[in-house]
């Protein structure tokens, strides 16, 4: 791996990535038409920060694929429990036999998910859990919006993000999480599944200024409900951005990312990335290195 710090982006996909299986070849080749593989071609979200944390993970095959070992990683932070961010079988299967178990940082929905997972299995046969008798090591730790804790050699804050909420009923759904990481003088903002900020947030976030900040993009062009979805599209994106260069929230030379990007609803790479260049966005995609 590169000495010098950096992020790495694993995923750059939305939910819709976890379909990119197709059960026939008709649809394969649907998907091979449309979108040809390359920087179009999006895996389910996740970044990995040198030297040794990871932000939502669904299996190993991300890692492996951009050479990050698993006994390297210690620290993981997960935003929230949906599959495509968070699958804890598929993380204790990448910390099974390491000489250090790996520390999952996330709400109480992860937490609970992380220690039922760890303790018990599933008999299809007899149709209910049972105790596993040798629980799996893993070390969890519950954390929450407005938190400030150390992972590594980075501080790291939890936000509220608005995502899976019920805005008719008032109903939060799950504590999704947004994240800002400091580390050597430089600040990150890692703020995927979310719409707009919410105002506890910003009032967080009025404290720091970014280096590098990572914005949900989900549905690109497409018109949506921001009271319906937890998610942004370009439009919105520019109105968040708007707000965080009025709270003065970006560094002179902060580099602002458009990540959680639709499979299916958002144009091929190639026929976004210079739109968004032009107003001083980078669009993410798999494989994509920053220095931080």
């Amino acid at each position: 791996m590169n000495d010098r710090p950096f992020i790495q982006f694993l995923g750059t996909g939305a939910g819709d990535c976890l379909e990119l299986s197709p059960p026939n070849a008709a649809d394969a080749k649907k998907i091979a038409d449309k979108y040809p593989g390359g920087r179009s071609f999006r895996h389910a979200p996740s970044l990995f920060i040198s030297p040794d944390i990871i932000v939502d993970l669904i299996g190993r095959a991300q890692m492996q694929a951009y050479g990050i070992p698993e006994e390297a990683v210690r620290h993981l932070l997960i935003t929230h429990a949906h599959d495509d961010h968070f699958q804890p079988l598929a993380i204790l299967d990448a910390t099974s036999g390491l000489p250090h178990p790996w520390t999952v940082y996330g709400n109480t929905t992860v937490a609970h998910a992380m220690d039922f997972a760890s303790t018990h299995r599933w008999d299809p046969s007899e149709g209910r859990f049972e105790w596993i008798e040798k629980p799996r090591e893993i070390s969890v730790q519950t954390v929450g919006p407005g938190q400030t804790f150390t992972v590594g050699a980075s501080t790291v804050t939890a936000l509220s993000a608005k995502h899976m909420i019920d805005v008719e009923r008032m109903i939060q759904q799950e504590q999704v999480l947004n994240y800002v990481i400091e580390r050597g003088g430089k600040t990150l903002f890692y703020g995927l599944d979310s719409s707009y900020m919410l105002p506890e947030s910003m009032e967080v976030l009025s404290a720091f200024q970014f280096d590098i900040a990572v914005f949900d993009a989900t549905f690109g062009h497409l018109e949506i409900d921001p009271g319906k979805s937890g998610h942004q599209n370009f439009r919105m994106l520019d109105t968040t951005i708007a707000e965080f260069r009025e709270a003065n929230l970006f560094k002179q030379d902060a580099v602002i990312v458009a990540d959680h990007i639709s499979y299916y609803e958002v144009e091929p790479y190639e026929e976004i990335v210079e739109e968004l260049a032009g107003k001083g966005i980078v669009l993410a995609y798999d494989g994509m290195r920053l220095e931080f």
